[in-house]
């Protein structure tokens, strides 16, 4: 991909993104030499114009978060462009949370130590040997792939 490529792709993929119809000579250095990675391997163009589309999409990139907005120099760096290709930029899932709540602490207290008594009866259960016993020539007979 050429630079000329490259500059064309930024304009068609990242209208969201900063202008690069007057670029200044460090943004096009940063081109060129995106360009020099994608000649010899380091990046595949088809992971430029993912990254550009990427970037086109993200809040945080396109400046509606705060006041940075990526431009043409930024997404040609090819740590910037894993970054993208990563997801970091990516909207996050808003997480709900609900806003009420129906169990008061008193419930919970008493939610906790039933289970405490759930636990200790349990506990009793397992170590009684008639419930072994019961265990062993009732259960397991009838279901003797159920093995505790």
């Amino acid at each position: 991909m050429t630079d000329e490529k490259i500059i064309e792709n930024y304009k068609k993929y990242c209208p969201n993104l900063k202008s690069a119809d007057l670029m200044l000579s460090h943004e096009y250095q940063a081109v060129k030499e995106l360009e020099d990675f994608i000649k010899n391997g380091t990046v595949k163009s088809d992971d430029v114009i993912k990254a550009f589309k990427l970037a086109n999409k993200s809040k945080f990139l396109t400046g509606k978060v705060n006041d940075f907005k990526a431009d043409i120099r930024w997404i040609c760096n090819p740590v910037n462009i894993d970054k993208v290709l990563s997801g970091k930029y990516n909207e996050k899932p808003k997480q709900v949370k609900a806003s009420f709540d129906f169990s008061s602490d008193k419930e919970k207290e008493l939610e906790l130590e039933q289970h405490e008594i759930n636990q200790k009866k349990l506990k009793v259960i397992r170590n009684d040997k008639d419930h072994q016993e019961w265990l062993e020539n009732e259960w397991y007979k009838k279901y003797p792939n159920m093995r505790i």
